[in-house]
């Protein structure tokens, strides 16, 4: 069986204090102090940002003795701060859309070195993950029902004349999907369907600054999904107001009505 990979499960800001003191980030309810750490350690901690055996760290560092360095990394699994590189990492992502939005949450893929299809439309073209983004108040629901019902997950990325909008994030089966809010927004507005039809053919081209953020938060979502975990968008649309500026969110339970109940089964 091939040695596993270790890296950090946490970007963190690495310090040297007094006395051979490391502290490892900056938030006071988060940081850790190592005490007597030897020289290097440092290093090794940087080294632990990409997937690496400990022979590969040692080689990185090779200074650093072998038994300090077998400690520190026990130190490090022991704190939470380190573990074996997930199995999913960063895959192929498929944005469906052109526009602003399309464009900037794939240049930024992009230049994270992700593996980005671009210029598609249909749910049958996607591989990976999708994000659908494109230059509409909301998305095209026959796309977002095909990609639910294919069970690819999937990411929503639109721009409204009043906000951006990040989510939901979409694990076919698992996590509320574009048809759950609309049956929730329906229950509360009998109108919506009426005034979804007139939002999925209005078109909304969104300040750079949201499309910016609007790109940064979609690589998040994807980031925390490949690592493995539960994006904060899943179940939830992150919203940033065109005009204040305010970073807000939205919680968007799974409807027991919906089909997406039965989807990626």
């Amino acid at each position: 069986m091939p040695t596993p990979r270790l890296t950090l499960t946490r970007p963190l800001c690495v310090l040297w204090r007094e006395d051979g003191q490391l502290q490892l980030g900056l938030d006071s309810d988060g940081a850790v102090v190592l005490g007597g750490a030897p020289p290097g350690s440092d290093a090794v901690l940087r080294a632990l940002r990409t997937p690496r055996t400990p022979l590969e760290v040692s080689r990185l560092v090779p200074l650093l003795p072998h038994d300090a360095l077998d400690e520190l990394l026990g130190v490090l699994s022991d704190a939470g701060l380190l573990a074996p590189a997930p199995a999913r990492g960063p895959g192929q992502v498929t944005v469906l859309g052109q526009g602003p939005l399309a464009w900037a949450v794939a240049d930024l893929l992009g230049l994270e070195g992700v593996d980005v299809r671009t210029g598609l439309r249909a749910a049958t073209d996607a591989q990976g993950v999708a994000v659908v983004c494109g230059t509409t108040a909301e998305p095209d629901r026959v796309l977002t029902r095909d990609l639910t019902a294919a069970g690819l997950p999937h990411l929503v990325v639109r721009a409204e004349p009043e906000r951006a909008v990040v989510g939901p994030f979409i694990d076919p089966g698992v996590t509320t999907c574009v048809g759950c809010t609309d049956l929730i927004r329906r229950e509360l507005d009998p109108a919506w369907p009426r005034l979804l039809a007139q939002l999925c053919r209005s078109e909304h081209t969104p300040l750079p600054r949201q499309a910016a953020w609007a790109a940064a938060m979609a690589s998040a979502q994807l980031t925390t999904w490949w690592a493995g975990g539960t994006p904060e968008s899943a179940g939830a649309t992150l919203e940033l107001d065109a005009h204040t500026g305010v970073f807000g969110a939205r919680r968007w339970p799974r409807h027991p009505d919906c089909g997406c109940q039965l989807a990626g089964r």
